[in-house]
């Protein structure tokens, strides 16, 4: 692939594309969850229940809490990428947002509709992914056997420090309403 775009513009780009895509869930989630409740129910199975029942109790104040941490996250990897050619966190999160990708576009075509998230997930965070891990291989940061390897890593990393965050975002949530 050729410089479609500098190497700065990829890296920081990492915090925009992530804000961008949590728009589109941040807006209409808590609202799509508990229109969509049941319909969602009646095809998933039990295991994935409790977890759609937790969503759907997110309040959009909770759900921007751990978005906004996260955010937080995303530029601190940006700039130490950045600035210090210290790449392990952004690879890390440029690698999950990619995969997070596959998950929505899995969960739209499972429950065979349009789901907050899948359209900047196909437009953005998939072309991006792929424009990261060219990076990664042009500069010798990662080869691409090992891409895999890491992905499972980043995958089995990243889903409790996401529920971490849900459970902040909640707590948040709660003491702005006490």
């Amino acid at each position: 692939m050729n410089r479609l775009i500098s190497d700065t513009s990829i890296l920081w780009l990492l915090p925009i594309i992530f804000m961008i895509h949590d728009f589109e869930e941040i807006i209409p989630i808590p609202g799509w969850v508990q229109r969509n409740k049941e319909q969602i129910y009646n095809k998933i199975p039990s295991f994935a229940k409790a977890r759609v029942e937790k969503m759907s109790s997110l309040t959009g104040s909770q759900f921007s809490a751990a978005v906004g941490v996260l955010f937080v996250l995303f530029s601190a990897a940006a700039f130490l990428a950045y600035e210090y050619h210290f790449y392990l966190l952004y690879m890390v999160l440029s690698l999950g947002l990619f995969l997070h990708a596959f998950f929505h576009i899995g969960v739209s075509l499972f429950l065979r509709r349009w789901t907050p998230g899948v359209a900047t997930s196909v437009l953005l965070l998939l072309p991006y992914g792929v424009l990261s891990i060219d990076y990664f291989n042009r500069n010798d940061l990662f080869v691409f056997p090992d891409i895999l390897y890491f992905s499972l890593i980043v995958i089995l990393l990243f889903m409790p420090f996401l529920q971490f965050l849900h459970f902040i975002g909640r707590k948040l949530a709660r003491s702005e309403h006490q």
